[in-house]
């Protein structure tokens, strides 16, 4: 029959959900038109009949005064979480009641959770960084996208489940030019998890918020009721720059053999990554050099000891002695 859609969500399986904060109404009545009537004598009414520690019951054993209908309400706080029972006797003072079984029940499910988001800031949940997508700077606990990934962001309503009504994502809201949105206004069929993809291209430079809102069919909202779920990610699309490359060491005497050096030789190589930077995760010199003897070789050597995210010389030894050599550093900031 039809339900109180102020008060019960029916789905696509006919499950009756209770609205969130909403109490069940129950009717009993013992008029009908063109039939005289005795009036109710007694109702009862058991909730989650007979299952320990959810069991309540409500209900009338007698009326003081003549009664043909009566309305009771079951707190919403007193049904438990997933199915509950709703099981109704009532009897008038001419012996009637319902049925043969001399009871009516009602099955109605409770779903008090409200959708989860999470996103590859803490990869579903399982409270870790998604490396794959984001690099997470320790330092300033800030995550940064990676070059060319997107950004995924899931939404689930947990068991038990009334299902998602409406997902909203927006990215830089407010940013003119900036902001973007996606989601959903609605679902066709019964959805309990769904995932929602930003492409690199849409993340600004920089600080990007992404503010995400979901409810389920039952009215539970993710986040809190003062603030909404929001992550912040940061985009560096820019490539580190070498500012400068000083080579130090101590040159052969002998003119003839032009600019090879007689020992060790330490190469200060500076560079600076972009206005908004994730930091330089590598550094690699690669130098061709000419031996007296020998000819032309080549080598690679990566430099250590990158620590921070900032301009600053790094001074590998490379132990060429009676060498020339022209040198190409490179470096790979961390996305």
């Amino acid at each position: 029959g039809s339900h109180n859609t102020g008060v019960l969500y029916k789905d696509s399986e006919n499950k009756l959900w209770l609205l969130k904060d909403k109490g069940l109404k129950i009717y009993v009545n013992d008029e009908q038109t063109g039939v005289i009537s005795s009036r109710l004598r007694s109702v009862s009414i058991v909730l989650n009949k007979g299952i320990e520690g959810a069991e309540k019951t409500y209900g009338d054993t007698e009326f003081e005064e003549l009664t043909t209908s009566k309305e009771y309400t079951l707190p919403y706080d007193e049904f438990k979480p997933g199915m509950n029972t709703v099981t109704v006797t009532a009897t008038d003072n001419a012996g009637n009641v319902f049925n043969a079984s001399g009871e009516v029940t009602y099955t109605v499910y409770k779903d008090n959770t409200a959708p989860v988001v999470t996103s590859d800031t803490n990869n579903g949940n399982e409270g870790a960084v998604n490396t794959d997508v984001l690099y997470y700077d320790n330092g300033t606990e800030t995550y940064w996208l990676k070059y060319d990934k997107s950004f995924t962001i899931n939404v689930k309503d947990a068991a038990p489940t009334s299902g998602i009504k409406s997902v909203e994502i927006v990215l830089n809201e407010g940013i003119r030019g900036k902001e973007k949105k996606y989601g959903n206004a609605s679902f066709a069929e019964l959805t309990i998890n769904k995932d929602y993809e930003i492409e690199y291209d849409d993340f600004s430079e920089g600080m990007n918020t992404i503010k995400v809102i979901a409810f389920d069919n039952v009215g539970n909202k993710s986040g809190t009721k003062e603030q909404e779920v929001t992550f912040v990610v940061y985009k560096d699309s820019c490539n580190p720059v070498i500012t400068g490359v000083e080579i130090e060491g101590e040159k052969g005497s002998n003119l003839s053999f032009g600019n090879f050096y007689n020992g060790d030789v330490n190469v200060n190589v500076s560079f600076l990554d972009s206005k908004f930077s994730s930091g330089i995760s590598s550094v690699e010199l690669e130098y061709e050099y000419i031996q007296k003897l020998a000819g032309v070789q080549s080598e690679k050597k990566k430099a250590e000891g990158i620590e921070k995210p900032e301009t600053y010389a790094t001074r590998p030894a490379i132990g060429l002695k009676g060498y020339e050599f022209r040198m190409q550093v490179s470096t790979l900031d961390c996305m």
